[in-house]
C-alpha cells in the first residue's frame, strides 16, 4: 500500500520538507514531490473527506492510464519470420 496519506500529513500538518519526508518514510525525494504535485493538481483539500479511503485517494491521485483502442502494435508475419535463415 502506498504511503500517500502519510506523505500528505507530514507535509501539510507537520510542515516537513520533501527531503525530510523521504528520509523518514524511506521513499525517494522525487516520489514525495510527485505525490504532492498530483495532490495539488487533483483539487482535493487537506484533510481529505473521511469517507475517502486510502484506495480511493490513490485512485484519485494515480488514475489508470487511458487506453486508446487501435494503437496496438501489429503482429509480425510469422510465415515470413520462420522462412528467414537463422543468424549465425
Amino acid at each position: 500500500m502506498r504511503k500517500i496519506r502519510e506523505v500528505l500529513r507530514l507535509t501539510l500538518e507537520a510542515g516537513l520538507t520533501a527531503r525530510q519526508i523521504a528520509g523518514s518514510l524511506q521513499l525517494a525525494r522525487s516520489t514525495v514531490s510527485e505525490c504532492l504535485r498530483r495532490f495539488h493538481e487533483s483539487g482535493l483539500s487537506w484533510p481529505p473527506p473521511t469517507e475517502l479511503s486510502d484506495v480511493d485517494l490513490e485512485q484519485r491521485l494515480y488514475p489508470p492510464p487511458a487506453r486508446t483502442p487501435g494503437l496496438s502494435r501489429p503482429l509480425p508475419d510469422w510465415a515470413v519470420v520462420h522462412t528467414r535463415p537463422a543468424r549465425p
